[in-house]
């Protein structure tokens, strides 16, 4: 689990516009929300 401050762990998502990876939000706040089921019809 990710406490406040702590660095963003790695990752690569596919989005529709390409690769998204942390290296996209350098130096920049940001938030991170997982939704697992979300948007998937079930």
């Amino acid at each position: 689990m990710l406490a406040v401050g702590d660095r963003m762990p790695e990752f690569k998502l596919r989005h529709r516009d390409g690769d998204m990876t942390n290296e996209d939000f350098a130096g920049s706040p940001a938030v991170i929300a997982f939704y697992a089921v979300a948007f998937t019809g079930g």
